[in-house]
């Protein structure tokens, strides 16, 4: 006998929710075509400075780099510079957050 009261309450509980849903007006969404979405990813990495441009705004291509060693820039050479991606990266992202 319970367990019918229960399913009942269920029953009622989600129609209202139900109805509580159907009254919330939608948001009107314009879809996008393949297409645009292109164009708008076009037209959003156009937009995009190189790292010499954000440096130049932020004044960081007035730093002179630090020197390295002739071990050092031997190294360097061998292995690569590692830090590049990560500090392109950090850099963007720095310049996002500043620039708004």
């Amino acid at each position: 006998m319970t367990k019918n009261k229960d399913d009942n309450e269920t029953k009622l509980n989600q129609k209202e929710e139900d109805n509580m849903l159907a009254r919330v007006p939608k948001p009107k969404i314009k879809s996008m075509d393949i297409d645009q979405i292109k164009r708008f990813k076009r037209i959003k990495s156009s937009k995009k400075k190189t790292i010499e441009e954000i440096e130049k705004e932020l004044g960081f291509d007035k730093i002179e780099p630090v020197q390295l060693t002739p071990s050092d820039a031997k190294a360097m050479e061998e292995d690569g510079d590692y830090f590049d991606e990560w500090y392109e990266e950090e850099l963007r992202e720095f310049y996002e957050k500043i620039k708004d």
